[in-house]
């Protein structure tokens, strides 16, 4: 990760030189909160997990009420000219923290229970689809998906969600996704 990051600033400076100076910084303070919060025994991290949960949908819902629009995103919180954040990319480790207390606790063979579990990913994933990054979403929804894949959740469930992901990529190709979006689709 670290020979990887150094290298992107390098090539970052052969591009754009006056933003690598900065890109520096924040893989320096992004790297540091990432060792401190590892530190962290991971019963801590799951205490915290509700007001994290909670945090993230404000977040995520900020910039879609403030319409602070960057790259033709309300994804970004600005903060003064030099700070910015996207709350979407804490969407993954938050809601993983979540579920997996879930899977934990319940009854995977209770289709209410699964439903809950099914709810708990769709908000933030929902809220990051209307801004609409669609490139985080797409991340967002085969992480928290793999998880579900392996889970204890019967099949019948998952064929179930499958089948609802199948029409639900269908109406969003065919009604929602705009050219670009196919674009990136289909050129991946």
């Amino acid at each position: 990760m670290l020979i990887l990051s150094l290298l992107s600033v390098l090539l970052l400076k052969s591009v754009a030189p006056s933003l690598a100076a900065a890109q520096l910084v924040f893989f320096i303070l992004g790297f540091g909160l990432f060792w401190l919060v590892s530190r962290f025994p991971y019963e801590f991290l799951a205490r915290w997990r509700w007001i994290a949960y909670g945090v993230l949908i404000f977040l995520l819902l900020i910039p879609l009420v403030f319409h602070s629009i960057t790259r033709g995103i309300a994804g970004w919180i600005i903060i003064g000219n030099l700070f910015s954040i996207q709350p979407s990319q804490l969407a993954i480790p938050i809601v993983a923290l979540v579920i997996n207390d879930w899977f934990a606790r319940f009854n995977l063979k209770d289709l209410a229970k699964v439903g809950l579990i099914i709810a708990g990913i769709a908000l933030p994933g929902i809220l990051i689809l209307i801004e609409p990054d669609f490139g985080v979403f797409m991340i967002y929804a085969a992480s928290l998906g793999s998880l579900l894949f392996v889970s204890k959740i019967p099949f019948k469930f998952l064929g179930g969600m499958l089948a609802l992901v199948l029409v639900g990529g269908i109406v969003g190709w065919l009604f929602i996704l705009k050219p670009y979006q196919k674009d990136r689709i289909t050129s991946f």
